[in-house]
């Protein structure tokens, strides 16, 4: 049967598991024929919202492909969210083949029932600036913070160690406010070949990645949709982009797509939607009283250690730079910053690839952070903070597209091995996804300061 479906799903004590099986000429898509969702309380969902996050795992495949998924028993409500969502999608990338795909046999009503009524939210959590401010801002909803362990670069049951850090720190922060913290455990993200999807699907993906162009907001949503029943029917997820810039037009445009996901009563909605820099003052405002634990690391050099940020990778620099601009101390916020840190940053924007998004959406942004004159040497950074802020940033993308290019040309097994030589070359390929602006952002640094 040309189609994808679902075999052997079981709920067992909160985790709920399954295979996926998919016709022969597309099984080189797929890492793993396996998933598994593992959540830390009673699962009170029937089926129908069961199959919400195995359907949404499957789909990016489902849609570059033209294939069918079909399920028993769909929630009607996603199944019109699905509706809406391919429209969104299609024109964001029109070789998509989004006209048919998701199929039921039986499309049910479901209500989420809060046992609760004054804690009805969810705030999809990671400890990084976006939804640290999402929390902070969000206070008086109580949101129950719901972290997902597997879909970043350390893959569930990996990483353990450092995850039960992240755990026990998250936890002691929840406490102190009055928070619920929920973690999720999954390999759903080791499901899809993204690399081998990427490369033959370069087209369809406009030269992006799997994860940027069609997984992100699509697939962490839903993910905990068995979660919800009877603890929330709300679903916040941090806004991550700079509202200077519009991606109403594609690709990556999260603020359509995020109030579209929704199932039973439930409904999704993009929090914080505002300039970085307005987030870090906020987070000035908290750290004056209390130390931060912010986590936006995704490096492997952190593994066997205790710490939430290896303090020198682009994810940390460009929340290091922000916070030391604004007189925030990084050490207190789960970095660590000496004398070394600012020439390392020197040799980190000389020598390599930013990706284009992060220069447009992140980079140039906090340039324009950085004062003019600047009245203080907080943490000997002045030096640091005179060269960068007019530091030429323009010039790091040329040769990516151009070894992108001839990766995404070759047929596979040749670019496989290219990629491997890239590595060791470091051409990093795979961290950037070009981005069409609508309209072009205008800063000053005088106008900031108003």
């Amino acid at each position: 049967m040309d189609e994808i479906y679902f075999t052997n799903k079981k709920l067992v004590e909160n985790r709920l598991s399954t295979n996926v099986v998919v016709p022969s000429k597309y099984r080189k898509y797929l890492l793993s024929s396996s998933m598994f969702l593992q959540y830390d309380s009673k699962i009170l969902a029937d089926e129908s919202i069961l199959n919400i996050p195995l359907i949404t795992t499957m789909l990016p495949l489902a849609w570059l492909t033209g294939i069918n998924i079909y399920v028993d028993r769909l929630d009607k409500n996603f199944k019109v969210s699905i509706d809406l969502l391919e429209k969104d999608f299609k024109k964001m990338y029109p070789e998509l083949r989004t006209d048919l795909n998701v199929k039921a046999g039986e499309l049910v009503e479901n209500k989420i029932n809060i046992d609760d009524s004054e804690r009805r939210t969810a705030l999809l959590f990671s400890g990084g600036v976006d939804s640290t401010y999402s929390m902070i801002t969000n206070l008086d909803l109580k949101p129950k913070l719901v972290m997902i362990w597997g879909i970043d670069g350390y893959p569930y049951p990996k990483a353990s160690e450092y995850w039960s850090n992240v755990i026990s720190t998250y936890s002691e922060l929840a406490e102190n406010k009055g928070l619920e913290l929920h973690i999720v455990k999954t390999d759903t993200r080791r499901v899809l070949h993204s690399r081998r999807i990427g490369h033959d699907f370069h087209r369809e993906l406009l030269d992006g990645t799997l994860w940027v162009r069609l997984q992100f907001a699509l697939f962490m949503l839903p993910l905990i949709a068995p979660l919800s029943i009877g603890r929330f029917d709300s679903l916040m997820l941090a806004a991550g982009h700079d509202p200077s810039y519009s991606f109403v037009e594609g690709p990556e445009a999260i603020e359509p797509i995020v109030p579209k996901i929704y199932w039973a009563s439930l409904r999704s909605k993009l929090d914080g939607f505002i300039p970085r820099y307005d987030k870090i003052l906020k987070l000035k405002e908290v750290a004056q009283n209390e130390a931060l634990k912010l986590r936006v690391c995704q490096s492997h050099k952190i593994l066997g250690t205790n710490k939430l940020n290896c303090s020198s990778c682009e994810k940390c620099y460009r929340t290091i730079i922000p916070l030391v601009i604004n007189k925030i101390d990084p050490n207190n916020c789960g970095f660590n910053v000496n004398e070394t840190t600012y020439q390392n940053m020197k040799a980190y924007f000389t020598n390599r690839n930013i990706p284009m998004l992060h220069i447009e959406d992140q980079w140039r942004s906090i340039q324009h952070m950085i004062p003019e004159q600047i009245d203080s040497d907080f943490l000997s950074s002045t030096e640091f903070l005179e060269w960068f802020k007019d530091h030429d940033l323009s010039n790091t993308e040329k040769d990516v597209w151009f070894y992108l290019n001839i990766y995404n040309k070759l047929p596979w097994p040749i670019s496989k091995v290219l990629d491997e030589i890239y590595k060791m070359n470091n051409i990093h390929i795979h961290d950037h996804s070009p981005t069409r602006l609508k309209g072009e952002k205008k800063i000053s640094r005088s106008s900031e300061k108003e």
